[in-house]
C-alpha cells in the first residue's frame, strides 16, 4: 500500500543584504589600504630625497667629493694644523683634485692634480712659485714625493716612475717598475716605493 503525503512547496525567500553596511565596510578597508599605500610612498620619497641630499652635500660643483668639516673632537691628538694654503680652481696656485703632496729639504711644497698632469710648487709658507707638467699628461698621478735635494718622484699607471727636477720640471730619470707604486720618503732622505705585495728602495742614481 502506497502512502502519499501532501507536501506544500514554498517559494524561496530572497536573502536580504545590508548593502549600506557592505559599502561602509569597503570604505573602511579601502581607506586603510589607501593610507598604508600613501605612507609607504611618503617613506620611499623621503628615503630617496635623503640619499640625494647626502650625495649633493658630499659632491661640490666640480664633481669632486669634498670631506665634511672635521669637528674639534675628531681632530687627531698627535698633530695640529700649522699651514693652510691654495684653494679650488684652475688658476695658478689652485687645484681641482689634488691627492698628493710632498716637501723637500728646503721646505718647498709640491702637489699635483690627480688628472691633467699639473704639478705646482709653493714655498714653505704656501706662496705659489711655479708649475710644470709631468711627461704623460693623459695619465693620472698615482703618487708623488720629493727627496731632500728637491727631486720630485711621480708614479703613473703602467709602472711608470719618473724623477723630475722640482724647480723646473725637467726630467732627470725614467724607469719602468713591475708594480704600480705609492711613494714614501724616509727620515734619512731615501725614497721607498711600495705596492700591495712589494717594497723597494729607489736607487741612488735618482738623488
Amino acid at each position: 500500500m502506497s502512502v502519499f503525503q501532501n507536501v506544500q512547496f514554498v517559494s524561496p525567500q530572497p536573502i536580504k543584504i545590508n548593502t549600506e553596511a557592505v559599502v561602509q565596510t569597503a570604505k573602511v578597508f579601502g581607506g586603510v589600504t589607501a593610507g598604508i599605500v600613501i605612507l609607504l610612498f611618503i617613506a620611499i620619497i623621503a628615503s630617496v630625497g635623503f640619499a640625494v641630499w647626502m650625495s649633493v652635500r658630499a659632491v661640490n660643483k666640480s664633481g669632486v667629493i669634498s670631506p665634511s668639516k672635521i669637528t674639534e673632537s675628531a681632530k687627531p691628538s698627535f698633530a695640529r694644523e700649522t699651514l693652510r694654503f691654495s684653494g679650488e680652481g684652475n688658476g695658478a696656485g689652485k687645484f681641482t683634485d689634488n691627492r698628493t703632496i710632498a716637501a723637500d729639504g728646503e721646505g718647498k711644497i709640491y702637489s699635483a692634480d690627480y688628472q691633467g698632469g699639473r704639478v705646482q710648487v709653493f714655498d714653505k709658507d704656501g706662496k705659489f712659485l711655479t708649475q710644470w707638467f709631468v711627461k704623460d699628461k693623459e695619465a693620472v698621478v698615482l703618487s708623488l714625493t720629493a727627496n731632500r735635494n728637491g727631486t720630485v718622484f711621480v708614479t703613473q699607471p703602467g709602472g711608470k716612475l719618473t724623477a723630475y727636477e722640482g724647480s723646473s720640471g725637467n726630467i732627470l730619470k725614467e724607469a719602468k717598475l713591475d708594480l704600480t707604486s705609492s711613494l714614501y720618503p724616509t727620515a734619512d732622505g731615501k725614497i721607498i716605493a711600495a705596492s700591495r705585495n712589494d717594497i723597494l728602495q729607489i736607487n741612488e742614481i735618482y738623488k
